[in-house]
């Protein structure tokens, strides 16, 4: 037990001695640990102090090169500054020199302009004196000329009245001389032509040198007076259409070819136009061209062949002379003018725009003078009472006739006609403005509206003394006088010609 006792107190001994000493290992240990931890801690502390001091240096000799770069900057931007400032105060005094010499300058400008606009002044009112004296010196020179002008106008208005009176005066003349002689050609004229239509009817042909011998004493009627003869066509009554309208026709181409100036040999080939135009209506039935009622359209047919009909006639006429032409000099023009006569007899019933007959054919295919026999033609037309139509008042025939212009009828033909005739022809009965009557007697074909009035009667148709109305150049009483009415002289049994004379 003890030796158990003293093993057991050794080994507890023993192992208080192993445990002291594992004890004291663990204790080496973690002194060494602690050693170590601290000799680590220490280095990391140096070493961060090492790194701190080498950050700290590098961080210094950065701030001590920044420093130094931004002592540089400074010093350059110094120096920039200072360069700038220099070179703005010597632009700064340049500019101040160069306003100084603009403001020097502006000054003198100023100056010269003053001195010249003083001088302008003084020439402005230089020029204004002149300008003045010169104005001054024209509107008496003005009113000197336009003095003298209206002296002048003055004289020469009176002197074309003077003119146009006396004109008026030799045309009142030849008018009342040649108004009986004019009234026995166109009545023996008539009564010649009714025989030539009536041996054309029945033989066949035609009697030339009887439409010569009219177309002849119409000339000559018209040579005289340029109007008695036309007016004579519708102031008094001489037979149907028929046995006028060739006749009328005649007077009133040679009339206006007159009027137009044409010479004798074209008269007398509108005159020989004019009297044989409707002759190949002689070959018609007379009982279809004295038909009241509306032609059925055969019998339209059958009329519309007279141009050709006549135009075939006239040609042989013309035929039948021509072995005599070679040896006589004046046959042989009259054949020619007899082929130009044919051609407008042919052609007469032809329309500008191309829808007459019996061709058809337009202004520019047909012959020169074809259109003056048209445009007399459809007036008298217009103009005469016929078995189918009452007979329009002489306006309202122009006016109809205007309306055809450019269409039907060549423009300038119907212009020229219109003048010619005027709106109110010699011999017709109007009513004025102050209600007077009396009978046209004189027309200007420069103002067809404005003729000469011989004024007869008052507003009731009584005879009053005579006097002249000259619309185209009035007296000062007679000014706002004017054509207001046209009459029916057979309505109102007025011997128009007897006025006339």
């Amino acid at each position: 037990a003890e030796a158990r006792e003293r093993a057991e107190a050794e080994a507890r001994k023993r192992a208080e001695e192993a445990a002291q000493k594992r004890a004291e290992e663990e204790a080496r240990k973690r002194a060494e640990e602690a050693a170590r931890k601290r000799a680590e801690e220490a280095a990391r502390k140096r070493a961060e102090e090492a790194a701190k001091q080498h950050a700290e240096e590098q961080a210094r000799r950065k701030a001590e090169q920044e420093a130094e770069r931004r002592a540089k900057a400074e010093a350059a931007r110094q120096k920039a500054e200072a360069e700038a400032r220099e070179r703005a105060e010597a632009e700064a005094r340049k500019r101040a020199e160069e306003e100084a010499q603009k403001r020097a300058e502006e000054a003198a400008k100023q100056h010269a302009e003053e001195q010249a606009r003083r001088k302008a002044e003084q020439e402005a009112e230089r020029r204004a004196k002149a300008e003045a004296a010169r104005q001054k010196a024209e509107a008496e020179a003005r009113e000197r000329a336009e003095a003298e002008a209206r002296k002048r106008a003055e004289e020469e208005a009176a002197s074309r009245s003077r003119s146009r009176m006396e004109e008026q005066q030799k045309e009142l003349r030849a008018l009342a001389e040649e108004l009986p002689e004019a009234q026995q050609v166109y009545i023996r004229a008539l009564k010649q032509h009714r025989r030539f239509l009536d041996r054309a009817r029945h033989q066949d042909r035609l009697e030339l040198q009887n439409a010569l011998d009219m177309v002849a004493r119409i000339m000559a009627s018209v040579r005289r007076s340029g109007s008695a003869l036309v007016s004579l066509l519708k102031i008094r009554k001489y037979g149907a259409f028929d046995h006028t309208h060739a006749l009328n026709v005649a007077v009133l181409t040679v009339a206006f070819g007159h009027y137009l100036q044409q010479d004798d040999r074209i008269l007398r080939i509108l005159g020989l136009a004019g009297l044989l135009h409707d002759i190949g209506k002689v070959r018609l039935p007379v009982s279809l061209l004295e038909k009241p009622a509306r032609l059925t359209p055969g019998q339209v047919a059958m009329v519309r062949t007279h141009p050709a009909e006549g135009k075939a006639m006239v040609r042989a006429l013309a035929a039948g002379l021509e072995h005599q032409a070679a040896s006589n000099a004046n046959i042989s023009i009259l054949v020619k003018d007899l082929h130009t006569v044919a051609r407008i007899v042919g052609e007469h019933h032809e329309r500008t725009d191309g829808s007459g007959y019996p061709a058809g054919a337009r202004q520019e295919a047909l012959h020169p003078l074809t259109p003056l026999i048209s445009v007399a033609e459809v007036f008298d037309a217009l103009t005469s009472e016929q078995p189918y139509s009452k007979p329009r008042p002489t306006p309202a025939a122009m006016t109809a006739l205007y309306q055809l212009r450019g269409k039907q009828l060549r423009a300038d033909t119907v212009e020229r006609f219109i003048k010619f005739m005027g709106i109110y022809p010699v011999g017709s009965l109007v009513r004025l403005s102050n209600r007077h009557h009396g009978v046209v007697v004189n027309v200007d074909p420069a103002r067809p509206l404005l003729p000469l009035v011989k004024v007869v009667f008052d507003e009731r148709m009584r005879s009053i003394p005579l006097y002249y109305a000259d619309l185209a150049a009035p007296r000062p009483d007679q000014h706002d006088l004017r054509i207001a009415d046209h009459l029916d002289h057979h309505a109102l049994k007025v011997d128009v010609a007897g006025l006339m004379g």
